[in-house]
């Protein structure tokens, strides 16, 4: 029974070093192409070098400054006079159907604002005046609620019979 599981355990080891063997392989043929990249990127940066050393500085160098000369005196020939003009517009020289659409657009948002807010006060005003004589007539009325109940207390069962009488006929 142990040799079994021995043979079992062995095999499963030299399958996965086989693996392994497989996988390194890979990794070795892999960097081998990099440095075969590497060298030819070397070799084409080495033949660059070579021909921008056989370009003359001096000449470009003459070239850009012949250019920024030619460059400064474009500019010296070109220069005038700049007035500064100060004005005041109240209507734009340029496009009057925008400026008179957002400046009446505006005004006619103004005037519908202050519209709304003139009736919105005038309703909150009324609003608050008719609360306001609720709130006395409400008060008006418990005082002689208040009244009516201590007289009504206050007398005897005959009476409060014909005031009971007296509150039912002004009820209906």
């Amino acid at each position: 029974m142990e040799e079994e599981s021995l043979i079992i355990v062995l095999e499963e080891l030299t399958h996965e070093q086989k693996k392994q063997a497989n996988a390194a392989s890979e990794i070795v043929v892999a960097v081998k192409d990099l440095k075969l990249q590497v060298d030819q990127l070397q070799e084409k940066l080495l033949a660059t070098q070579s021909s921008n050393d056989r370009l003359d500085s001096s000449i470009i160098q003459r070239v850009l400054k012949k250019e920024l000369l030619d460059f400064k005196l474009s500019i010296i020939k070109q220069r005038h006079n700049v007035i500064h003009k100060f004005q005041v517009l109240l209507f734009p020289e340029q496009d009057h159907k925008l400026f008179y659409k957002v400046v009446f657009g505006r005004w006619f948002l103004w005037i519908i604002m202050m519209v709304f807010l003139n009736y919105s006060y005038r309703f909150f005003l009324k609003w608050t005046d008719d609360r306001k004589e609720a709130i006395i007539r409400q008060l008006e009325v418990d005082q002689y609620r208040k009244a009516w109940t201590i007289y009504y207390r206050q007398q005897s069962k005959s009476k409060k019979r014909q005031l009971d009488s007296i509150y039912y006929n002004i009820a209906r």
